[in-house]
């Protein structure tokens, strides 16, 4: 069991081909052996096939595997025993671990390294998910964790705004597609833009002194 901020919830349902972001997700049946309500136990400080008896001894029978581990996935495969694979998209990508060391706690806008707005970044994915998935394979596995207790403004501060050419670019097609008209965001943002190539991305840290108990209800966070 993980502690606060805890993605456990971030599942992958993964199905076969190439798909594209807004391709709908087809419904996969759980399988046979998740059929009650289970803890799966992060192993802090404990290792399941050593520590079975004691697992067991408190009624716990079902655990984690942090990427790929095949002797995690006998033991699951022999006893039966459910589990989660975490970080199954590694560290690095979605959590920056020591890359994002440079640019923690900065107020300004940064380019985050790894942008998730480069088809490059995007296909390492990938790879480590196919190969994560593929190394769960045949085991009862129920779900996958893409990251780590990653939030905004929070816990590891995981640079939830990137300031990269592409991703901003990106953005600013986004807010397009979406108001149609600068005149329209601007009535909803109460700002005065000449375009949406002028818009820059706001972090959270822009609005962090505003949240204030008497502000609520009086703070604009469209932007």
């Amino acid at each position: 069991m993980k502690g606060a901020g805890s993605c456990l919830a971030a599942f992958l349902l993964a199905s076969g081909g190439a798909t594209r972001a807004d391709d709908p997700v087809k419904d996969v049946p759980p399988p046979t052996y998740w059929d009650r309500f289970t803890m799966l136990v992060w192993q802090y400080q404990t290792d399941v096939t050593r520590d079975q008896a004691l697992y067991e001894s408190v009624n716990l029978r079902g655990f984690h595997i942090d990427r790929e581990n095949p002797k995690l996935r006998d033991f699951a495969k022999s006893s039966g025993w459910p589990f989660y694979v975490d970080h199954a998209a590694g560290k690095g990508i979605l959590h920056l671990g020591k890359l994002a060391d440079p640019i923690l706690h900065k107020r300004e806008i940064v380019s985050r390294p790894n942008s998730l707005a480069d088809p490059k970044t995007i296909e390492r994915l990938k790879k480590l998910l196919a190969e994560n998935i593929a190394g769960a394979k045949g085991a009862p596995v129920v779900g996958y964790a893409f990251d780590d207790e990653i939030s905004s403004g929070n816990f590891v501060s995981a640079v939830e705004t990137d300031g990269s050419p592409l991703s901003v670019a990106g953005y600013r097609k986004f807010l397009e597609s979406s108001y149609r008209s600068i005149a329209a965001l601007n009535a909803e943002y109460g700002t005065a833009y000449a375009g949406f190539a002028a818009i820059e991305p706001r972090s959270f840290e822009a609005f962090r002194d505003q949240l204030k108990p008497d502000a609520l209800g009086k703070l604009n966070l469209s932007p």
